[in-house]
């Protein structure tokens, strides 16, 4: 019996390294991938694409980071106030900031998870961040992802009716989401304190949380828009709203969105009529200043992550979050 159990565990730390390796080659995919199509590209044409890039749509697009970051701010402030906990929006931005920084310098975004420490040491407990974290991504995973599959609608769709599919799809998408929260909280994602007692999750503030996150994803999609129009890339708007939200999803398997992105873009702009010969060195100027945009918004997070961490910042969940079982 002891000889079985050696083998398990053998096993098991077999499986672990082939795991490991696994994860290792995703993290390595997306650079790969960057540096094949950096070395099949005309990079002086890539040089020449971007200098003759319109400043006015690229100085517009890097002056909404800031409304950008105070809506992701106040996005993750209504997952709190959902679980109990109240933190001012100027600290849940600055965190949201330095959680961007991180999280851009991870696979998956893990680093973000650094925000709940960073609330452990303003006074919340440490799972009630990552319960709130866990919120969040579950809403902005959902909603991404509905509207990702309404923008492929859209690109089949014909123009006129484009302008009515986009708001009632958002309506749709948000009103799936809100219709499965509570079993997805019961479910899924529901915490547990030591001693057993559930911590409430107030659903009246679901609505809320929705709608900010689709005020999220708009800001996105009217940034890369902007970048969009000063390369002169007519994208359709079915086409443009698909790009940004599988951006969104995707971007995030390698550090960055390194490679993904602008193998994302490739398919983006072949669908847009994009000439051949020009379709490798369009994608990259355009990931180019996406990549940009994202840099001010590290640069920005990196400034907001020299204040951290923040003492007394942030209110713990008071008794009332905290309802017995029945």
């Amino acid at each position: 019996m002891q000889r079985d159990r050696q083998s398990a565990g053998m096993a098991d730390l077999h499986h672990g390294r082939w795991r490991a390796w696994g994860r290792r080659l995703v993290r390595l995919m997306g650079p790969a991938l960057l540096l094949i199509m950096l070395w099949r590209s005309d990079l002086a044409l890539v040089a020449r694409t971007l200098a003759r890039a319109e400043p006015l749509p690229i100085g517009l697009a890097l002056a909404l980071a800031l409304p950008f970051a105070v809506c992701k701010g106040w996005r993750w402030q209504l997952a709190l106030r959902m679980l109990g906990a109240r933190l001012p929006l100027a600290v849940a931005t600055r965190l949201w900031c330095a959680g961007f920084l991180w999280g851009a310098l991870t696979p998956g975004q893990s680093g973000d998870l650094a925000r709940a420490w960073c609330l452990r040491r303003s006074g919340l407990p440490l799972r009630l961040g990552l319960f709130s974290l866990a919120l969040e991504r579950c809403s902005d995973l959902a909603l991404t992802l509905a509207v990702a599959l309404l923008g492929g609608l859209l690109v089949w769709s014909p123009t006129a009716l484009q302008a009515i599919w986009l708001p009632a799809g958002l309506v749709l998408a948000a009103s799936l989401l809100l219709w499965r929260l509570p079993w997805l909280w019961q479910r899924l994602i529901a915490p547990r304190r030591s001693d057993g007692l559930p911590i409430a999750l107030d659903l009246r503030l679901a609505p809320a949380l929705g709608l900010v996150s689709a005020l999220a994803l708009s800001w996105t999609y009217l940034r890369i828009g902007l970048v969009c129009a000063a390369l002169d890339l007519a994208l359709a708007p079915g086409l443009l709203i698909a790009m940004t939200a599988w951006l969104a999803l995707l971007g995030p398997l390698a550090p960055a969105g390194l490679g993904t992105r602008d193998a994302l873009l490739i398919v983006a702009l072949r669908a847009a009529a994009v000439p051949e010969a020009l379709l490798l060195e369009q994608a990259l100027a355009l990931s180019a200043l996406i990549l940009l945009l994202n840099l001010e918004q590290m640069a920005l997070g990196a400034l907001c992550a020299l204040r951290l961490p923040m003492p007394a910042a942030a209110t713990p969940a008071s008794a009332e979050a905290v309802v017995p079982a029945p």
